[in-house]
């Protein structure tokens, strides 16, 4: 079944430096029913310390759990604004956030998100 609100994330995501100036959006694909992209986010610690704050339930201004509830918030706004009335979930509960700690690492999730709509007739979703 395919996510209603792909095309308004796709709308979204190139803008996404303009909302959080220490993030570029170094790569990504839209697919039929979910996304896969790859940020970066610059000045916001490292990979062995990020920013915390005492309460982990709190958001952290400026973190990857932030920006991305901001870009799925934005998206759904838009998606809505296109689909008056719809009450049909636009994202899949939760994510996957992974660190690129290196060079290899970050090729290889490139590969893989440019390769991903090779895969999509084997994807649990896939309608023609």
């Amino acid at each position: 079944m395919p996510c209603p609100g792909v095309g308004a994330a796709g709308r979204f995501a190139w803008r996404i430096s303009d909302h959080f100036t220490h993030v570029s959006l170094n790569s990504y694909i839209i697919m039929p029913n979910h996304l896969h992209e790859i940020l970066f986010l610059h000045s916001r610690g490292t990979a062995c310390r990020a920013p915390t704050q005492g309460d982990f339930s709190k958001p952290v201004p400026g973190s990857s759990p932030t920006v991305v509830r901001s870009f799925e918030s934005a998206a759904t706004k838009l998606w809505r604004a296109e689909a008056p009335g719809s009450k049909r979930a636009v994202w899949q509960r939760g994510y996957s956030e992974k660190g690129i700690r290196s060079e290899h690492a970050l090729a290889s999730f490139r590969r893989y998100i440019h390769q991903n709509p090779a895969k999509w007739e084997r994807d649990l979703y896939f309608t023609e």
